[in-house]
């Protein structure tokens, strides 16, 4: 997870993932089922492991990777503080 920061980054750059997906809630926008797949990919945790960490349920997790249910803000914003990454605005850091 160290290397998390940079690899998030780099993907905004490439325009891979979008940045308003670190947003504040105000002009948040959901991630994708893409974006969602590659956040998570960062923990190195399974499916099981990180629905234990969100409280949610594994099915939960499953749907979330296929994209058929969208992540809500706070259960993001928990996502992303796993990684130590902040919900902030990324064209300071861009």
């Amino acid at each position: 997870m160290h290397n998390a920061k940079d690899k998030i980054f780099s993907a905004i750059k490439r325009g891979s993932i979008q940045k308003d997906i670190f947003s504040p809630a105000t002009s948040w926008l959901p991630p994708s089922r893409e974006e969602v797949r590659f956040i998570i990919e960062l923990t190195d945790l399974t499916d099981y492991e990180l629905s234990n960490l969100l409280d949610v349920n594994d099915r939960t997790v499953r749907k979330w990777k296929s994209g058929e249910t969208k992540m809500v803000f706070t259960t993001w914003c928990c996502l992303c503080c796993l990684l130590d990454i902040k919900i902030i605005n990324v064209d300071d850091y861009i």
